[in-house]
């Protein structure tokens, strides 16, 4: 028999999903910038394939487009958006997108497992975790994908139809265009959730066996495009130990990768918000669900986080991203045994949870732009088509401390001015967008990274030098230039040099 409130709490939680999602909404409309890491880079890559034909830009002497990466489809809705909006416009949809888009995947997870779907508000803080901050763009947007495709297998081991694997199939293809660590996360979970409902090997084998091929495309694809690569020729960092059982926690809901590092003031809110939730599981009862295939994503994830490298073939941050895999596979697997007053008042606290953090986010977020902001009236200083180099002596925000957050802010004028930057992600492998042989402009290893590095000989060739400094680097960074360099604009921490008598970009 029906019960008959569960009506009354789906619409209770309707109504509770549509209010983080406004909050969530006017989070992005109160800023112009998102501390994102590589947010400037992806708006870069989408203006270059969004201009390349066009001839002011020259961009098609510098670049070409591969679609072959299975990196494409964040970069795909955002170009798309493109076409109507304004590159840094679409960028900030398409990541509104992702992010409103796991709680919402969530509810449809729970709802397959029958844990209980009011864990789905826990969503909105958990899509603002590590790949959201350092700007993850691609595997941010594949994770809402990732965990409806894990309910669809949910769906699948209850009814193993031939179209419902064609389905399972033709999705997992779409998991390809996403991202390939989560198609072989996903490929691996969904094999574990059959084989552990099939009960037998064989029968196992036979539902299941067919998600190997895309993820061996995948496999394959990696290992032909980084064979050549310089970038994919660094070595594997694994940083195994213990202290990832500590980092799990900030990773979940923060960006911190040493969260528990002395030199870095303390940050409390993540304790709080953890601890709130903690109490709300425990007033709602909350126990794991006895089923194999409930609770064998949650096991995977897990796992890839302690045992998965840091960094490989130039692709960093390989463990702390499946962070938020394993919080939402976990709550899909937790049940509420509680009734009455005590679940009420759980899901109130899990929501107020939510609500709360969006409400710390918007402090943090809005003291970030008003900082940010500043580099505008510099930009608009700057002449379109030009060549920059970055200087960027202080990367971080007071309130991001670990966080590089200015790391690529230099793309921020390729996005919109079109020119050469000095560091692009069109080096990579992985982007649609890359550098024809030989237009990769000169500049010394590193330099984004640490300015201190600057080198005149090498560096001197731009037309701007952007600094973002306390006090104004200039008198020492051209100490030994060979041409005129003048100081064009100054804001806040931001200071422009111009080299007088350079070229139009694209001709170092």
């Amino acid at each position: 028999m029906a019960d008959p409130r569960r009506g009354s709490r789906d619409r209770w939680l309707t109504a509770a999903l549509c209010a983080g999602a406004a909050g969530t909404v006017a989070l992005f409309a109160s800023c112009r910038y998102l501390p994102m890491v590589d947010l400037p880079q992806h708006a870069a890559q989408i203006a270059i394939w969004k201009h390349i034909e066009d001839p002011r830009f020259a961009f098609q002497q510098q670049f070409y487009l591969d679609f072959g990466s299975p990196y494409l489809f964040g970069y795909a809705v955002a170009r798309l958006l493109a076409e109507r909006l304004a590159v840094p416009l679409a960028l900030k949809v398409t990541v509104l997108l992702a992010v409103l888009g796991v709680p919402f995947s969530m509810r449809l997870l729970l709802r397959r497992t029958g844990a209980d779907e009011w864990w789905c508000l826990l969503g909105f803080p958990l899509a603002f975790g590590v790949a959201f901050y350092w700007g993850l763009l691609n595997f941010l947007f594949a994770v809402p994908i990732c965990v409806v495709f894990l309910a669809e297998a949910q769906a699948y081991t209850r009814e193993p139809t031939r179209a419902r694997l064609a389905w399972l199939l033709a999705f997992a293809a779409g998991l390809y265009l996403c991202h390939a660590l989560i198609l072989l996360f996903a490929t691996a979970a969904a094999a574990l959730v059959i084989g552990a409902a099939a009960g037998d090997l064989r029968v196992a084998l036979r539902r299941g066996l067919p998600l190997a091929l895309p993820a061996a495309l995948a496999l394959a694809w990696g290992a032909a495009a980084s064979a050549h690569s310089p970038v994919a020729a660094h070595p594997v960092l694994w940083e195994l130990g213990p202290r990832r059982l500590g980092e799990l926690l900030a990773l979940l809901f923060d960006f911190r990768t040493a969260p528990f590092d002395p030199r870095l003031p303390p940050d409390y809110a993540p304790l709080v918000l953890t601890g709130g939730i903690v109490l709300a599981l425990a007033i709602a009862g909350a126990r794991v669900i006895r089923s194999a295939r409930v609770w064998a994503p949650a096991a995977l994830a897990f796992a890839l986080y302690l045992v998965l490298p840091e960094m490989a073939r130039s692709v960093g941050l390989i463990y702390h991203r499946f962070a938020v895999m394993v919080g939402i596979c976990l709550l899909s697997a937790l049940a509420t045994t509680a009734s009455g007053w005590r679940r009420r008042l759980a899901h109130a606290l899990v929501f107020a949870c939510a609500v709360g953090w969006l409400g710390v986010l918007a402090q943090r977020f809005q003291a970030f732009d008003a900082d940010a902001r500043q580099f505008d009236a510099v930009r608009s200083a700057m002449e379109p088509r030009r060549s920059v180099v970055p200087l960027t002596f202080e990367l971080t925000h007071p309130s991001f401390p670990e966080l590089p957050v200015f790391l690529h802010f230099t793309a921020w004028y390729q996005a919109s001015a079109g020119g050469t930057i000095g560091y692009s992600f069109a080096k990579g492998f992985v982007q649609p967008v890359r550098y024809r042989p030989g237009a990769d402009p000169r500049m010394t290893f590193g330099l984004e990274s640490d300015a201190r590095r600057f080198d005149w000989d090498v560096d001197g060739h731009f037309d701007y030098f952007l600094a973002r400094a306390a006090r104004d680097p200039g008198p020492e960074l051209f100490a030994r230039a060979t041409s005129p360099v003048s100081l064009e604009a100054h804001q806040g921490r931001w200071w422009l040099y111009r080299r007088r008598g350079s070229a139009l970009a694209g001709a170092p």
